[in-house]
């Protein structure tokens, strides 16, 4: 147990001026996110219905393409743009139009391997889907300015609004033309539309324009400054995603879009609840750590504080859902889904462990440790790597078994890896996880030991009884969170912070 000085490190800095505006800024996030998440449950029982597992797959065969895209457009500035403390009208200039340079080549090269994509899988539709996606990351690469600007102004309440009104434009898309038996391209078009509009939205909400062009192929001092910043995340990124999709690309080979398309889906909904909390929080979480870093206490407060309602939603989500997977999967996607349950629950003890390792990147990215981040990106993608290709040759079960392995075997290695020379340690850690992790857990057995099921399996009422549970669940993880040590304590404590900025932006109008 975390002793009741540790637990009280510097509390106050919560009720500072950033503090507040941290506070309010993941308020704003969390209050979105929940109209997301509806929207996207709503539109996922829908689609998953009126399209069929190949056409899911179909698509997931591209995502590497749209991966590798995304780690490598504008070379990782936008988060160096949100990092950095300092930043002029003429770098924010030089740094828009370098990105749209490299841009313009890695369209160019992502159209140029899309037949090669089509070949591995043997499956000609993926080039027509390559090409329309294309558009998409082309939108993205344009606005990517705009929208980095707008989280280092922490502006996240007009970032939560443009999210949600081009998701609600994406979805209509999609549902729309599935109803019309559009099939996959209905999939296709929700990403593409998505991205068309956000491009729109956030060049009429962010004021900045760029300055004519200028050296371009002699980049100031300032801008080599950033570059030696945000070239090492942008190496790691592509070196974990590679790791990180090396299951998919075998799965997509071995078994064919049907296949495919069960097991992204599973893999979907099992990083879903974590990754919804995680970005969710991560920009404000990178401009606010980034801020306070050079005083140690506050930055050890924000940072224990901060992640204390990433895991304390994240991990209850997660226990719940292995408990319940089969009905949540029946209702979410409907009886053609059944098969994708055994491995829905496997991910999901993955990213339980793994949760605690991927924060560590809002501690590489905020203390500009992108270099000894792209390190452990190059040392996670050869284990993983090796462990995906040893688990390949027992067929699609034992990639996926050794993938899970894989994640679980290197989450403490990354974790000692990133606290190496970090200010923060294994306390601070610890601080924010331990009790949402040991009430997860307990509220979960006591789900399967104690309650017993009103209706049966089959039953048409199956959405109430799971409501039910749900609620009995919550029941205890509260009651278990809040009596643990300390945990009163912490509530307190960011009930005071929540009045404190709420008080302030009243008094602001």
């Amino acid at each position: 147990m975390l002793s009741t000085q540790e637990r009280s490190r510097n509390p106050q800095a919560l009720t500072s001026p950033l503090g507040q505006k941290v506070i309010s800024s993941g308020l704003m996030m969390v209050s979105s996110q929940a109209l997301k998440l509806g929207l996207s449950l709503g539109s996922t029982a829908v689609l998953a219905r009126l399209l069929t597992p190949e056409d899911f797959g179909l698509v997931a065969m591209t995502t590497p393409l749209l991966t590798l895209a995304d780690s490598v457009s504008n070379l990782g500035l936008e988060t160096a743009i949100v990092q950095r403390k300092h930043l002029t009208h003429e770098q924010t200039s030089e740094i828009f139009w370098l990105s749209q340079c490299v841009n313009t080549v890695l369209m160019t090269g992502l159209v140029a391997l899309t037949p090669g994509f089509a070949w591995i899988f043997r499956e000609e539709r993926v080039i027509g889907i390559g090409l329309v996606i294309s558009v998409g990351i082309t939108a993205r690469c344009l606005s990517f300015q705009q929208r980095a600007l707008l989280k280092r102004q922490m502006q996240f309440g007009v970032l939560s609004s443009i999210e949600l009104g081009s998701l609600l434009v994406g979805t209509g898309v999609a549902l729309g033309s599935a109803f019309q038996g559009w099939g996959y391209w209905a999939l296709i078009l929700q990403g593409v539309v998505v991205e068309l509009v956000q491009c729109v939205l956030y060049w009429r909400s962010c004021p900045w324009r760029p300055s004519p062009p200028k050296k371009l192929l002699r980049p100031s001092s300032e801008l080599r400054s950033l570059l030696r910043y945000s070239l090492p995340l942008t190496g790691h990124r592509c070196l974990t995603r590679l790791g990180m999709y090396l299951d998919r690309l075998c799965i997509g080979y071995m078994g064919g879009p049907q296949v495919l398309g069960l097991y992204q889906t599973a893999y979907r909904w099992a990083y879903f609840p974590f990754e919804q909390i995680f970005f969710t929080f991560f920009d404000v979480a990178v401009s606010s750590f980034s801020r306070v870093q050079e005083d140690i206490e506050r930055y050890r407060s924000y940072f224990r504080y901060g992640l204390m309602p990433i895991f304390g939603i994240s991990m209850p989500a997660l226990a719940f859902l292995y408990v319940k997977a089969q009905s949540v999967i029946l209702i979410l996607l409907g009886d053609q889904w059944a098969e994708v349950v055994p491995i829905f629950r496997l991910l999901l003890v993955a990213v339980f462990i793994a949760s605690t390792y991927r924060v560590t990147k809002l501690i590489y990215i905020s203390e500009g440790q992108t270099q000894r981040q792209l390190r452990w990106g190059i040392a996670y993608t050869l284990c993983m790597v090796s462990i995906v290709a040893f688990g390949a040759q027992w067929g699609i079960k034992g990639i996926s078994i050794s993938y899970v392995t894989g994640i679980t075997l290197l989450t403490v290695p990354g974790i000692l890896y990133c606290l190496q020379i970090s200010p923060l340690g294994w306390t601070d850690l610890l601080f924010s996880l331990w009790r949402s992790a040991l009430a997860s857990v307990a509220s979960a057995i006591f789900l399967l030991s104690v309650y017993q099921p009103v209706f049966s399996p089959e039953d048409s009422e199956l959405l109430s009884e799971l409501t039910l549970e749900l609620g009995w669940f919550s029941m205890s993880y509260v009651i278990l969170w809040c009596a643990l040590p300390g945990g009163l304590n912490d509530i307190n404590q960011l009930y005071r912070s929540l009045g404190v900025s709420l008080k302030n932006k009243e008094a602001n109008g």
